[in-house]
């Protein structure tokens, strides 16, 4: 029971007090990991995973031992299936809040990808550890998670900083005149779509993966609009976001460029990916 919801085993046992401790003191370890910095890297992660599972398992087995010492036990009016569901249920709650404050007060998030805007690197279904970021430590090639008008959190790649000049130019970007060197490197297919993939590297010698598509249904791909872009100046504290699925995504060119504050956190690793070669892939 405890290897599911620690500190159940205890309430079986009748030891009510001392479930509630294992229950809270699963916390603890969360906000010990968030705030040693040990999670900036995926084998902290695979630590405080271990960690956790080791954890249940020791109170489970701390429930199991105390059970045998029991012998004739006559229950006692905490050994009701009621007060289990409660325990359960109130303590899934205590964990996802306890959860959700140790991500708050050490800047950790962790949530699945829904979109392909930042394939090749970053597919749909990947699950990601985003850490917190000082908006004047951002730098190009950045991945970075930031909210909108919509309260929607959404993830781009940083292509341009405050005061730079920038313009697209056949979905390539061009950070004051300079523009990606862009190399092919394989050509990829999803369902109706073909896509050219490359390796792009920024004049700072930040380099990436990205595609574009080249035909959907057989046929040459639409011109896209967004495409090219005029050049522009990015505002101060702002900064222009673009997907590595350049010709499938939604970002600076279409709503500009987003403000510092709006920019929350930069993607590190991936923690989990149905690709199992992409689980702890960082992001520098």
């Amino acid at each position: 029971m405890s290897l599911f919801v620690p500190g159940l085993g205890q309430v079986y046992n009748g030891q009510l007090k001392k479930a509630i401790f294992y229950l809270l003191a699963f916390i603890p370890i969360l906000f010990l990991f968030g705030l040693t910095g040990v999670l900036d890297h995926f084998l902290g992660f695979f630590i405080l995973a271990l960690a956790l599972v080791i954890y249940r398992i020791l109170v489970s087995i701390e429930a199991l031992r105390t059970s045998k010492k029991l012998g004739e036990y006559e229950l006692k009016p905490v050994n009701q299936n009621w007060i289990y569901l409660v325990f359960a249920l109130s303590a899934n709650i205590v964990l996802w809040y306890g959860t959700q404050l140790s991500r708050e007060v050490s800047g950790y998030e962790t949530f699945s990808v829904p979109s392909q805007s930042m394939e090749p690197s970053i597919q749909v279904g990947d699950r990601i550890m985003a850490t917190r970021l000082n908006p004047m430590n951002i730098e190009l090639g950045d991945v970075v998670t930031f909210t909108r008008e919509d309260g929607q959190k959404y993830l781009c790649r940083v292509v341009g900083l405050p005061n730079q000049e920038i313009q697209i130019i056949d979905d390539k970007v061009v950070i004051n005149k300079d523009i990606e060197e862009w190399s092919k490197t394989r050509t990829s297919w999803d369902k109706n779509f073909e896509y050219q993939e490359y390796q792009s590297k920024l004049s700072t010698g930040r380099a990436y993966h990205i595609k574009k598509i080249l035909k959907f249904n057989g046929a040459d791909s639409p011109f896209f609009e967004f495409s090219n872009k005029e050049p522009i100046k990015v505002p101060a504290n702002h900064f222009y976001v673009v997907g590595d699925n350049r010709n499938n995504s939604l970002d600076s060119r279409y709503y500009g460029t987003i403000p510092s504050e709006d920019i929350k956190n930069k993607v590190a690793y991936i923690w989990w990916s149905f690709d199992t070669k992409r689980i702890g892939m960082r992001f520098e």
